[in-house]
């Protein structure tokens, strides 16, 4: 396997995947990530041909995904943190090279790194990735065979700003709600405390829906347009045209 895109990119795809932000805990929110690898599959057929840079654990899964002309199936596994260092020191143009290790080259430069023989949620990871090949940038998506029939798109600035202030409330549930072409965003911590925002999103499509999830999901976009997924109190899913988030929602038992 060998990939040769600007250096930013190859940032952009590691920071996304590692989703590192304000998680929920049982004492409150920690600043934690999604988990340490990644897991790169080189996917030579149809559909979202070219590379993926995806990681999960059993309940939350990211793809970052860049398009390219791939001739052979392959994978590996890298650590995000140690990639993410050693790209400090290249040049603006970088080729990430596999063979029994890792190594980026870049101009006179070069970094080679350990691979690893299995991601550490293997079976999350690959089992999401299979069910994430139907989901296109249309509307209503399925998930492996399952419908997602409601949604709506908002600017990923919007959709960070009005997730940092539920942040504010410390619980880490947070609440979509769709109703009759408006969206409400809100956390609230039993009675006492609640944050909620209402705005009418960029577009909207199916019924109205509610969905409650955990996870600082929104932080793997950094610009540009984000479409939500969801019916009742299923999984939630965002994406645009080259990164795909989803989480499993949150059920309280």
């Amino acid at each position: 396997m060998e990939i040769t895109v600007e250096k930013s990119i190859f940032q952009e795809a590691l920071d996304a995947v590692r989703l590192k932000g304000k998680w929920f805990t049982t004492s409150g929110l920690k600043s934690e990530n999604l988990g340490s690898l990644v897991k790169i599959v080189a996917k030579a057929d149809e559909p979202k041909r070219g590379y993926h840079f995806i990681n999960a654990n059993n309940q939350t899964f990211v793809d970052y995904w860049i398009p390219a002309e791939v001739e052979n199936n392959s994978w590996t596994v890298i650590d995000i943190a140690k990639a993410q260092n050693y790209l400090k020191n290249m040049g603006d143009l970088v080729t990430l090279h596999i063979h029994h290790n890792a190594t980026f080259t870049s101009d006179t430069k070069q970094a080679q790194f350990p691979t690893y023989h299995a991601h550490s949620n293997e079976g999350a990871c690959d089992s999401f990735f299979r069910a994430s090949m139907n989901v296109t940038p249309a509307n209503e998506i399925e998930w492996g065979q399952f419908p997602i029939s409601s949604g709506f798109i908002i600017p990923s600035d919007l959709l960070s700003r009005i997730m940092k202030s539920c942040e504010s409330v410390g619980h880490g549930v947070y609440k979509l709600d769709l109703n009759d072409g408006v969206v409400d965003i809100s956390s609230s911590s039993g009675t006492n405390e609640k944050y909620s925002e209402t705005f009418e999103p960029v577009a909207t499509w199916g019924n109205s829906a509610t969905v409650e999830y955990k996870g600082p999901i929104h932080i793997a976009f950094k610009n540009g347009l984000v479409n939500c997924h969801f019916n009742d109190d299923s999984l939630l899913v965002m994406q645009n045209n080259n990164l795909l988030v989803a989480r499993a929602p949150y059920v309280v038992v």
